[in-house]
């Protein structure tokens, strides 16, 4: 566990960790496996006038008092939002994604995260993909041009294994 999304990638250039586990950054130098593709969504309170749509276009952000998750977590909202030349009214909120997402339910704004940090958290919020559609990859990293050990790379292929299991997309197109 770590407090923002660059520090796997710093604790692997600085050789205090074989393996990340991580969400794909430009930033650093490794040998990247993708492993899972999510979709962000829109974290909105249960009365947002959602109209029957089923997705939040990102231009509605435009304006509106946005919760910024904290631990770097900008860095893929901030993409979303520059693909579409969002600017939201940004406040960055130091606590836990169940917080955020409570204070979104409160009424205090409005946010977006990944399907993994709203998981079962979501009874006080209606969560929407974003359109148009916005992922962040999931995968491993490795150091760049080290050569495995034994060990190492019977992790890889197993989680490889694994993931390759899960709901497989790929939203890129």
């Amino acid at each position: 566990m770590v407090d923002h999304a660059l520090e796997p990638f710093e604790l692997l250039q600085d050789h205090k960790t074989d393996v990340i586990f991580a969400s794909r950054q430009n930033y650093g130098n490794c040998e990247w496996t993708p492993l899972y593709h999510e979709l962000l969504y829109a974290i909105l309170p249960k009365n947002y006038p959602l109209h029957g749509r089923t997705e939040f276009p990102l231009k509605e952000f435009e304006g509106k008092e946005f919760l910024m998750p904290y631990g770097r977590f900008d860095i893929d909202v901030h993409a979303a939002f520059r693909a579409v030349g969002v600017k939201a009214k940004e406040q960055t909120v130091y606590v836990d994604d169940e917080t955020l997402i409570r204070m979104v339910g409160k009424g205090l704004g409005i946010s977006m995260m990944s399907e993994l940090m709203i998981r079962g958290n979501t009874d006080d919020v209606c969560c929407v993909p974003v359109t148009p559609k916005s992922i962040r990859e999931l995968g491993m990293g490795t150091e760049k041009g080290v050569e495995l050990p034994e060990s190492m790379r019977k992790l890889k292929a197993c989680v490889v294994e694994y993931t390759s299991q899960l709901k497989s997309r790929d939203f890129r197109n």
